[in-house]
């Protein structure tokens, strides 16, 4: 039945008795005709668990090793040997530990925008798992990732120059943004240039590529060219910044003495008589040391 496409027997239990329905519509043509042409072209026979595995595959775009052995009521062992089988042949691959069609059977039961997103799914998942792996532990080989998403050697090597690549995309387009001001600027200041208005003038696209060209071979001479005024003008900009904080500090301090000013009092001691300054009898000798007066 799986064979021809047929959806599976269907059980249904009561106390006394046990009653079976078995459809007779074909669900998945496309499934059975790459089936019955895969066994005549490679001479072979699919086990009911193979089959069982590749239609779940085809109505569920991905399958697990734990799925698999619940769906084909196989051991482990047997869930591992089938799925290397139907890899080996070239029917499933392996992403981030989940099993779906290759390329090839996608073409010939479902389409190349199905595989395309599926295999999209299954790429953005194995490398959220490489990027928390990387977190946690600051690096990744590609043995590891091999291990982690369950991938071949290849995949992995595929994977990681994917995302490699990706992250050089991204690098680029930051140092695009962070430029993108000052380029902005320049080409403001040469676009308000009468004279290089009229050096430019009457050239061609293809001419001002060359043009744009040999300005940006020359990049690094005109830089170094500028640094005496780019430093001079540094310099000028750190002075203001130490003047307006000086300022502020200044009229912090103004502010304050206004809040809180000098009122002009003075401590002169108990009475009005500072004790600082009251002679001291033991000093003068008019108490001798025993207490008494002279």
């Amino acid at each position: 039945m799986v064979t021809m496409g047929k959806p599976y027997p269907i059980y249904r239990m009561f106390n006394d008795a046990v009653q079976l329905t078995i459809g007779s519509a074909m669900e998945e043509p496309n499934f059975v005709e790459f089936i019955i042409k895969e066994q005549d072209t490679k001479q072979i026979t699919f086990s009911l668990a193979q089959l069982m595995i590749l239609r779940y595959i085809a109505e569920n775009r991905k399958i697990t090793l734990s799925e698999v052995k619940k769906v084909a009521q196989i051991s482990d062992d047997e869930a591992r040997k089938c799925c290397s089988d139907l890899m080996r042949l070239g029917l499933i691959e392996n992403i981030a530990k989940e099993y779906m069609l290759t390329a090839r059977v996608y073409e010939a039961v479902k389409s190349d925008v199905e595989y395309t997103r599926d295999k999209t799914v299954q790429y953005i998942k194995a490398k959220d798992m490489i990027v928390e792996y990387i977190k946690k532990h600051g690096f990744i080989n590609r043995m590891t990732v091999q291990e982690l998403c369950g991938f071949s050697n290849q995949q992995a090597r595929r994977t990681i120059e994917k995302m490699r690549k990706e992250m050089a995309a991204k690098e680029a387009e930051l140092r695009r943004e962070e430029a993108r001001p000052v380029i902005e600027l320049v080409n403001n200041e040469l676009m308000n240039s009468e004279d290089v208005l009229e050096k430019f003038a009457g050239y061609s696209k293809d001419e001002a590529r060359v043009i744009a060209k040999h300005i940006v071979m020359n990049m690094d001479r005109i830089i170094h060219e500028s640094q005496d005024e780019i430093t001079a003008l540094r310099e000028k900009k750190k002075e203001r910044a130490e003047r307006r904080k000086a300022m502020q500090i200044e009229k912090r301090n103004k502010e304050i003495d206004e809040q809180f000013p000098d009122d002009g009092y003075e401590d002169d001691g108990m009475y009005g008589v500072s004790q600082f300054d009251e002679e001291d009898p033991y000093e003068s000798g008019a108490i001798n040391r025993d207490g008494y007066e002279q």
